[in-house]
């Protein structure tokens, strides 16, 4: 290969994710493009003081960039990202946050049951608008002439209870999306080992690589076999979305890395299939109800569904 992975990250809340990735990865990662919900600097040091030395250390990096205030699932709609092209669209343990605890729920509805809804919402829609977003660069595909290369990757690293309890295996289904390279997988495990043989031959041919397109399926853990996570070793802090709820705690450590891809014709026959069905005012990405016309048109127009751009 004459060239390195292209990677995006999204929500990454204290950037630490992307510096152990340009650590652990210096020169596979050949351009890293670096993405915080957070709108600037000054909000994101408010919140992660830490992170000063985090945002310098990436900075000495060549083509690496940072850009604030991007919504993961809105990607395909950010004028920024034109004429970029990624190999990889990477979210590690995507969260909504906590402010759920601070609202009413209906009383015959569980909290924790509308929290998951919620959040298996935001899976599938910044799945979908990763799809958008690097369906441009399969168009073309090509890719570069070299049709050995792999199709562009989006990728997840979820605690296994999330897998579970967020309708994951779902929404993969929903997407015409499909597993590769042996998904789910722990992230106890480098999380580029499949890239990193394949982009270390002269040609790119990754016909030798397992490719797994079966279901999740819950996996059965011996005791005593887990580790930690493999990025923890470069510096990676998984931090909770609101740093002072120091009583939330993650345990990262039971994480698994998950990769998808779909072909440019998957993203068209469901788009398609959402159009025709679109009398339902229920959005065919998340399977969310509207309850009028207005909330769903408003919605396609969101998604880009109507104008059929990068399609």
């Amino acid at each position: 290969m004459k060239r390195g992975l292209r990677v995006l990250t999204v929500g990454d809340g204290d950037l630490s994710c992307s510096l152990a990735l340009k650590r652990a990865y210096p020169e596979l990662i050949e351009n890293l493009v670096v993405t915080t919900l957070l709108s600037s600097k000054d909000d994101l040091l408010n919140i992660y003081p830490h992170s000063r030395e985090t945002i310098a250390n990436l900075s000495n990096f060549e083509s690496t960039q940072i850009i604030y205030g991007i919504d993961a699932t809105k990607l395909h709609l950010y004028r920024c990202f034109d004429g970029m092209k990624f190999d990889i669209v990477l979210f590690h343990h995507p969260h909504l946050g906590y402010v759920h605890e601070h609202l009413d729920f209906p009383s015959d509805v569980p909290a924790q049951n509308i929290v998951a809804s919620q959040h298996s919402q935001l899976l599938a829609h910044y799945l979908y608008s990763a799809m958008k977003l690097t369906s441009c660069l399969q168009k073309e595909l090509v890719y570069e002439g070299n049709e050995n290369l792999p199709l562009p990757c989006i990728h997840l690293c979820l605690c296994r209870g999330a897998i579970d309890k967020w309708d994951l295996k779902e929404t993969v289904v929903r997407l015409n999306l499909e597993y590769t390279w042996n998904s789910p997988f722990p992230a106890s495990s480098p999380p580029f080992s499949f890239y990193e043989a394949l982009f270390s031959t002269n040609d790119g041919n990754c016909n030798n690589l397992k490719t797994s397109t079966h279901l999740l399926s819950t996996q059965r853990r011996r005791k005593g076999t887990r580790k930690g996570h493999w990025l923890g070793k470069f510096g990676y802090r998984h931090q909770p979305t609101d740093p002072h709820h120091t009583h939330f705690k993650t345990n990262v450590s039971n994480s698994y890395h998950i990769f998808l891809r779909f072909k440019a014709s998957a993203l068209q026959d469901f788009e398609k299939r959402f159009l025709e069905e679109s009398s339902s005012n229920r959005c065919l990405v998340c399977n969310s109800h509207f309850g009028n016309r207005k909330e769903f048109n408003d919605l396609c127009m969101s998604l880009s569904i109507s104008d059929g751009s990068c399609l």
